[in-house]
């Protein structure tokens, strides 16, 4: 009897120490077709990546779904659905610990499915709904949230978990992304409007 608690207390103190990954994809407003930027988030696991994305209903709606391998991830909105240009040029992978895997996997689940809106819940807004449930800081959104003020806010307010190695760029560079991106409303604005 001993010997079983001890066995079971061991298991739960390593599976509260285990750390997970999750991956933040991000598309620059000008690689996306509508020019607004968008993002995604990925928590993997042994089954391989469960992928949630956040889309308006009129382009493709909600994506909740399990891709077996990274290129999938990466391809997904492109080569599957169509809806992107390209491929995002930005993956940022976070370690998370095991709570923190749950509680963000659980959060993402339940969100997914809110409708859409520019002003409320946009991408951005649902990747940082979902870092609320972990130790890293996104930021607040003042008006419209963009996936280029998420990455900028994630840049800011997380410089030790950069230098720790608990945040690792995986495709692009952060610093680049963030130079060459132009801000994503009046990037819009002028490419569907024209002013």
């Amino acid at each position: 009897m001993k010997r079983t608690i001890t066995i079971c207390l061991l298991m739960i103190s390593i599976l509260s120490f285990s750390r997970k990954d999750v991956y933040v994809l991000v598309w620059g407003s000008s690689q996306t077709k509508t020019g607004a930027g968008h993002c995604s988030i990925a928590f993997k696991d042994s089954g391989g990546f469960h992928y949630f994305s956040h889309y308006p209903n009129s382009i493709v709606g909600t994506i909740d779904t399990l891709l077996l391998d990274f290129k999938s991830l990466q391809s997904f909105d492109k080569e599957i659905l169509g809806i992107q240009i390209n491929n995002p040029n930005l993956i940022l992978k976070f370690e998370v610990s095991n709570k923190e895997f749950i509680d963000m996997k659980l959060f993402a689940k339940r969100s997914v499915k809110r409708s859409w809106t520019l002003f409320l819940f946009n991408c951005a807004d649902f990747v940082k709904g979902i870092f609320r449930n972990s130790d890293y800081d996104t930021g607040l959104a003042f008006g419209i949230s963009t996936p280029v003020e998420l990455v900028k806010d994630i840049k800011d307010h997380n410089v030790s978990q950069f230098l720790k190695g608990n945040i690792i760029t995986i495709k692009g560079f952060v610093y680049p992304f963030l130079l060459n991106e132009p801000r994503a409303v009046p990037f819009t604005l002028r490419k569907w409007i024209g002013f």
